[in-house]
């Protein structure tokens, strides 16, 4: 059996996002827009006028997912964010989008939520949809239905990898 790939706990993720915060210059910042990835590949969030350039390993996943509504926790100025954490609000078809790493193995595909930690087991899909996907970080719609089991409508990888739904 394949060993699941687990994603670091939460209360690490939180930590090493207040010790890099406390490194970085400017002020906390939340902020919500729409994903846009120009000609240079610059990632950038639009709030209504205003453009917020995103900074980070969390924008460039982003990137992955132009005209998404998203909303980014960082540090930085009007202009300019250092992202830390992201939520998917929206990836543009009603759906906000469950973020983690695929395993799979024999008994069929899951999903380890990088935020909560909480881990889905994708169900009516073929396990092999996401087998090329095992151990990467990707984006998920899908619909909870009851207890751990989760039915994904559509997907892609966040992390350069081949795949999606």
């Amino acid at each position: 059996m394949a060993e699941p790939v687990r994603p670091p706990p939460l209360v690490i993720t939180c930590l090493l996002g207040l010790i890099l915060a406390s490194c970085a210059t400017g002020t906390a910042q939340v902020r919500s827009g729409i994903v846009e990835v120009d000609k240079k590949g610059r990632i950038e969030l639009v709030e209504g006028d205003v453009r917020v350039s995103l900074v980070g390993a969390a924008g460039r996943e982003l990137a992955a997912l132009p005209m998404a509504l998203a909303k980014v926790w960082g540090t930085g100025n009007e202009w300019r964010v250092r992202d830390l954490l992201y939520q998917i609000l929206d990836v543009g078809n009603g759906f906000s989008a469950y973020v983690g790493w695929v395993t799979y193995d024999q008994f069929g595909a899951r999903l380890s939520d990088w935020r909560t930690g909480r881990v889905w087991e994708l169900s009516g899909v073929s396990g092999e949809e996401f087998r090329g996907l095992h151990g990467k970080k990707i984006w998920l719609t899908g619909l909870e239905q009851g207890g751990d089991q989760l039915r994904p409508l559509d997907w892609g990888p966040l992390d350069g990898a081949a795949g999606g739904g």
